[in-house]
């Protein structure tokens, strides 16, 4: 009877071991397919180590950049914002002095300040066009 039931362990330690080889084997292929797709050839765990380092160094590269960027977008936003109230306040007390009321003033100034967006936006694209006929 002990000796059925060491024999039964045995048995099931041997199963879990092929199971666990079985384990082992398809998750090293995966790991090889996947490091294929990434086109990344490392022939050895060293080789391994050396890859993942380069690519949390790159990573990191790039968020700082994209940190930077977004620094310099927020900035230029602000920058935008400013300049918008600002050429706002001109155009406005242009109506006021012209007569108009608050109103009047406000919608016209929206109005005005639209337009000239409008009219810079194409005047960007027509420099666009020009600079790929010279380049092209």
């Amino acid at each position: 009877m002990l000796q059925e039931r060491n024999q039964k362990l045995l048995s099931r330690a041997a199963q879990l071991e092929k199971q666990i080889k079985v384990l082992i084997d398809d998750s090293v292929a995966l790991l090889k397919a996947r490091m294929c797709e990434l086109g990344i050839n490392a022939s050895s765990p060293g080789d391994l180590l050396a890859k993942a380092k380069e690519i949390v160094l790159r990573h990191k590269e790039l968020q700082a950049k994209a940190s930077k960027l977004q620094a310099q977008v927020s900035s230029m936003e602000q920058e935008q914002a400013a300049l918008v109230s600002a050429r706002q306040q001109e155009v406005t007390e242009k109506y006021r002095k012209a007569g108009l009321d608050q109103g009047e003033t406000q919608a016209l100034t929206q109005d005005y300040i639209l337009r000239e967006i409008s009219a810079t936006l194409s005047h960007r694209k027509k420099l666009n066009n020009k600079v790929k006929k010279v380049v092209y």
